[in-house]
């Protein structure tokens, strides 16, 4: 694993960015604030800081959860007119992934339900018992005519079961005497 990078510099939360130590004056290091954003005033940074807030509220971006709605709807009657046109913005934004979503999840269900309902029709027409092996339908290991020697009735065990013709030929050596 590498060595650690060190951070250099502070972050200032109202421009977003990580500056070096000379960009900020005595009281910005405490107060995050870089010196090109103090001279901004308080109004600016006022506005700037409900806009982060705002920003805490959403979940990817765009979309306001159902629990954060109360805390939201205080910026949307915001004094200062900046924010709040911003908060309106975002909830028509969040209204509009909100319906792309439903309609999105609307549509995955019905391709769902029509794929059920296509399968159980085609197993309506097939029926519920798999097509039998049997005289005319060859199994998947191989041809039904030479296995004549495998047939036993059905109260046979396995145990009483012969061996299989060609057995005496593939092992000419008993099991026990076969070394490893």
């Amino acid at each position: 694993m590498g060595r650690k990078r060190k951070r250099r510099g502070h972050f200032c939360w109202c421009c977003e960015q990580v500056l070096a130590n000379e960009r900020f004056s005595g009281g910005g290091h405490a107060r995050h604030v870089c010196r090109g954003c103090a001279k901004l005033g308080a109004a600016e940074l006022g506005v700037r800081q409900e806009i982060r807030n705002i920003h805490r509220l959403l979940r990817h971006h765009t979309i306001i959860p159902r629990k954060l709605r109360p805390q939201f709807a205080r910026y949307l009657a915001h004094p200062n007119e900046r924010v709040r046109r911003y908060a309106e913005e975002l909830a028509a934004r969040s209204d509009q992934e909100r319906d792309l979503l439903r309609r999105l999840r609307e549509e995955e269900e019905a391709a769902l339900e029509a794929y059920e309902r296509l399968l159980f029709a085609t197993e309506r027409a097939i029926g519920e018992d798999p097509p039998p092996w049997g005289e005319c339908a060859d199994p998947p290991w191989g041809d039904c005519a030479g296995d004549d020697a495998w047939d036993l009735p059905e109260d046979t065990s396995w145990e009483q079961a012969p061996d299989p013709p060609d057995a005496a030929e593939a092992w000419p050596v008993a099991p026990a005497e076969r070394s490893s």
